[in-house]
């Protein structure tokens, strides 16, 4: 198990509990360390119901509080003769699953982002839950929206390894006050990206001293300038994408893609309408109203219900603008895992499923930190009883899923587009062109470059 933590050097993964989730939550609540539940006595036979302990590792941040108790309970209410040992993860939360692995003391149950799919799966951390949801009755994994449940896939293999626990997807959260005060109508859904940086213009023009759109300034923005679930899509949108079909090249310099990274980069160069890089605007700029929109998943409706004032001022959503070549967003969330190391693969699974019952997904969704990902809730009544703001949360998210495109797998040992060499690449150059200091066509050959030096190895 030794090389797994040279996996977790090639690969330079995130310590962040989330990577780019705590970028999105920017803030969690400290976790309290908890001991590993290895008493040393023997484990009982898999399938027992009796006499042993189910270790949870997770984490304590406010993303994650209701789906822990929640799925908590439910597994007592089906196993209450197994005892639930939490174990808490910190800024070291995926070395530490590393090191667990190498010692093989991994725990029953963890949670998992997208960020860590791949380079989980190339370790041997995860169990393919695949085979168990496929013969489950309590559960319809085909009820799953595919676009979210994808983040739990690895491209080229068939199995599940993570179950996500909300329908995230990136979508345009707006100061419908300052909207007004520039004399314009709300957003439609069927707005373009030149709409909405005409908006943003008259937006800005009407209210002194405010950006409209809250990328880019330190503590500001929902993922940095460089977030996948930003800048793919741009790339995507005007008929580009990061890597060929067959994931063995490097395609950031086609014509389709420079055009989109240029596109993308233009927010600030051409039109400024962005955030310079590095502002510091005292804090969350949509809270304090220092920018006019904010990009970003479902969990930000709960967020700002309680950062926000009752009557400072009004806000709501709308999907994504449309791009030349369509409707573009990203998908990236956390869920639920079984461990490749646990003795009660079963109970685990029992564990994690809960997440995607009707009742889980109710409960996750009174909490405006989460979307239902099942489709059979598209219509569900729950969505009656949440009251606004945001009005438009349903459609917003559950029709914008609708765009949610995937984040492309690399080799591990180059990174991915959230972490290694592969994101450094981009945003080094990222940032040059946004500066105002090359254009795309200047610094991206080069990216391309360096990235396919790393794909071609890896393919020796």
């Amino acid at each position: 198990m030794s090389g797994l933590r040279k996996q977790l050097r090639r690969a330079r993964l995130s310590m962040a509990v989330l990577g780019v989730l705590v970028m999105v939550l920017s803030a969690c609540a400290a976790p309290a360390a908890a001991p590993a539940a290895d008493s040393g006595a023997a484990a009982p036979a898999a399938g027992s119901d009796e006499n042993w302990t189910l270790r949870f590792y997770t984490s304590s941040g406010d993303h994650a509080t209701a789906a822990n108790k929640f799925m908590e309970e439910k597994f007592k209410e089906k196993h209450p003769g197994v005892e639930v040992a939490v174990e808490f993860g910190a800024a070291d939360y995926a070395d530490k699953v590393f090191t667990m692995a190498a010692a093989d003391n991994l725990p029953d149950v963890m949670l998992t982002a997208d960020i860590y799919t791949a380079p989980f799966v190339d370790a041997g951390v995860l169990l393919d839950m695949q085979p168990l949801a496929d013969v489950d009755e309590e559960v319809a994994i085909d009820d799953v929206y595919e676009s979210i449940l994808g983040l739990g896939r690895v491209e080229g293999n068939p199995g599940l390894y993570m179950i996500p626990l909300s329908l995230d997807n990136v979508q345009v959260y707006y100061n419908v006050d300052m909207w007004e005060n520039a004399g314009l109508e709300a957003p439609s859904a069927d707005w373009t990206w030149d709409d909405f940086i005409e908006q943003c213009k008259a937006v800005q023009e009407a209210n002194e001293g405010v950006k409209c759109v809250g990328i880019g300034a330190d503590g500001a923005s929902a993922g940095g300038f460089d977030w996948w679930a930003y800048v793919v899509p741009w790339i995507r949108g005007y008929g580009g994408d990061v890597l060929s079909e067959d994931g063995t090249t490097s395609t950031l310099s086609t014509e389709e893609s420079l055009a989109g990274l240029q596109a993308y980069a233009d927010l600030w160069v051409k039109h400024d309408v962005a955030i310079p890089l590095g502002g510091d605007l005292g804090g969350n700029c949509f809270i304090n109203q220092r920018c006019a929109t904010w990009l970003s998943i479902p969990i930000f409706a709960g967020i700002f219900r309680d950062g926000i004032e009752p009557g400072a001022f009004n806000w709501d959503v709308q999907v994504i603008p449309s791009h030349p070549e369509g409707h573009f967003t990203g998908m990236g969330t956390f869920g639920y895992a079984v461990s490749a190391g646990t003795d009660h693969p079963q109970e685990a699974w029992d564990f994690v499923k809960s997440i995607i019952t009707e009742e889980g997904q109710e409960t996750f969704a009174r909490t405006y930190r989460a979307m239902p990902l099942l489709k059979s809730m598209a219509d569900s009544p729950i969505f009656d009883e949440l009251e606004p703001p945001p009005a438009n949360y349903k459609a917003a998210f559950i029709g914008g899923q609708e765009f949610g495109i995937l984040p492309r797998n690399y080799p591990v040992e180059c990174g991915s587009l959230y972490t290694g060499q592969v994101n450094a690449a981009i945003k080094a150059a990222l940032e040059q062109v946004i500066r105002g200091q090359a254009t795309a066509a200047d610094v991206f050959p080069g990216v391309d470059a360096e990235i396919q030096a790393c794909l071609d190895r890896a393919a020796q």
